[in-house]
């Protein structure tokens, strides 16, 4: 029986464990762009902090195959020109990478595993969501995810621009620069589009309407 349970632990340890992908800087060029989410992250085998976050990383990295997010590790010291791309100065480095947007932006969350699943999970989907009648809900409710430490929420709303000029209107971006502003700050902006058809990427657009409201 002792002998099945030790079997069962270590096939358990090395499935969650095979979940966490390590790539090298020819695996990760290779990948990343068909890779719709993912943490990144940038390890050292002499840190500490890292060697204490790794099983926290495949943890959470097991939890969320389902959802369709990756968790990467790059060894930084074998791959410094991928480190060096990146600009990686301490260990760890994480990075959130959207496919969609081309971004890498700074993980700034927790490092324990159920808080990476919360904060990676609050970061699917477009960061500028379409208003319908059950996203509008979601959008106004003030409260953020509990991963979340800023004081403050900004509701943002982009509205097509149609050229013209208004006290409301504070110049006019392409809706892909606007959200890739968002994604940067995911968890305190909530960015919004009008209701009806969805916006092409390229559509110059406007902020209509922008408040920060305290928690």
């Amino acid at each position: 029986a002792d002998h099945r349970m030790g079997l069962a632990a270590i096939l358990g340890a090395a499935l969650v464990s095979g979940a966490l992908q390590r790539m090298t800087t020819g695996s990760f060029n290779a990948t990343i762009g068909a890779t719709p989410i993912a943490l990144v992250a940038f390890t050292a085998p002499w840190c500490g902090h890292c060697q204490k976050l790794k099983p926290e990383l495949a943890a959470a990295a097991a939890e969320l195959l389902a959802d369709g997010v990756s968790v990467i590790e790059v060894d930084a010291t074998a791959e410094r020109k991928l480190a060096h791309r990146f600009d990686v100065r301490a260990f760890p480095e994480l990075l959130v990478h959207r496919a969609d947007l081309g971004t890498f932006v700074k993980y700034a969350g927790p490092r324990q595993a159920q808080g990476i699943v919360a904060h990676m999970r609050a970061r699917l989907g477009p960061a500028c969501v379409p208003l319908t009648e059950a996203t509008v809900e979601e959008w106004l409710r003030v409260s953020a995810p509990p991963t979340d430490r800023s004081p403050f929420v900004l509701r943002v709303l982009a509205l097509p621009h149609d050229g013209g000029s208004g006290a409301d209107s504070h110049g006019s971006v392409e809706l892909e620069q606007l959200e890739r502003a968002a994604e940067g700050m995911r968890l305190q902006v909530r960015c919004a589009t009008p209701a009806g058809t969805p916006l092409a990427p390229a559509t110059r657009v406007r902020v209509s309407f922008a408040r920060a409201f305290p928690r």
